[in-house]
């Protein structure tokens, strides 16, 4: 995880989370930039490619389906930053909603050193929040959520190592 953002960006042109992430504009362009700095940084043959499951589709504001893909660079979620959900949708008592991530806990670095989480600028996450919003990390460490349209840091995760 770079220490700041790579640079800034909207989720999408209107706020909507329809879609969810894999439908979203930073996910299906905009993340073009990243990949880029990431592998002239490391080496393309040292940015190692992992398998991922996510969100694919909304319904009623919450991630409805996702999908397994192969990734070399994604956005983080609220488990990997927080260890915990913080904003995504949870059971309302009547329907349970789906867990569309296979992370479990919290990466070690923001558990060692919780003021790494914060960034140069408000960072976006995956999470679909609502029908308008997608998760995110203020600049001061705070868990929060952004409309789609609006502009934030791009600070994604990725896997370093050699291909044996």
């Amino acid at each position: 995880v770079p220490d700041s953002a790579l640079y800034s960006r909207n989720m999408n042109d209107t706020d909507v989370t329809t879609g969810a992430y894999t439908g979203s504009k930073l996910y299906t362009e905009g993340l073009d930039g990243a990949k880029t700095t990431i592998q002239n940084a490391f080496g393309s043959e040292h940015v190692l490619s992992h398998r991922i499951y996510l969100s694919n589709a909304t319904s009623n504001g919450r991630a409805s389906t996702g999908i397994w893909t192969d990734s070399i660079v994604d956005l983080m979620c609220e488990q990997m930053v927080y260890g915990a959900i913080v904003f995504s949708p949870v059971s309302d008592g009547g329907a349970v909603p789906a867990n569309f991530r296979i992370e479990k806990t919290q990466l070690p670095v923001f558990a060692m050193n919780p003021a790494l989480i914060a960034s140069n600028t408000s960072c976006w996450l995956r999470d679909v929040i609502s029908n308008s919003l997608f998760a995110g990390v203020s600049n001061n460490n705070g868990a929060n959520s952004y409309s789609a349209s609006n502009v934030a840091g791009v600070r994604p995760y990725f896997c370093i190592g050699t291909n044996n």
